[in-house]
């Protein structure tokens, strides 16, 4: 599963991407663990570059899909006050609120994707 943010194809692997994404090289996240920084890879050497957006229902109420946790959870937003008292979520109306949930606890799971750049590296 794709988490929100951006993404592209490197070695024919979904890799996402720290950073900008308009100059000659991009910067990609460690595929084994996203909160690390890996290479700078060639603009030319990656597939699209995409914005992904993943939302989901929770327990009622609408969420942002925001981090992988292990292989079944996902850390995630939502500005629903209504679900974030009814959950205790940590959070405010500003920041909105966050929690993490089991992926089998998610319905309605729907992925919006953007092209930032083409697959020649071209925007």
């Amino acid at each position: 599963m794709r988490t929100t943010g951006v993404w592209t194809t490197f070695g024919g692997e979904q890799r996402q991407v720290a950073g900008r994404v308009d100059g000659p090289t991009i910067r990609l996240r460690d595929r084994f663990d996203p909160t690390r920084l890996a290479e700078h890879v060639a603009a030319e050497q990656l597939g699209e570059v995409v914005a992904v957006t993943v939302r989901a229902s929770w327990r009622g109420g609408e969420v942002l899909v925001n981090r992988l946790r292990g292989d079944d959870a996902v850390t995630f937003l939502t500005d629903d006050r209504a679900l974030a008292e009814r959950e205790g979520l940590q959070g405010d109306q500003y920041s909105g609120w966050g929690g993490i949930a089991l992926m089998q606890d998610l319905s309605s799971v729907e992925e919006t994707v953007t092209v930032l750049r083409g697959s020649e590296g071209h925007a």
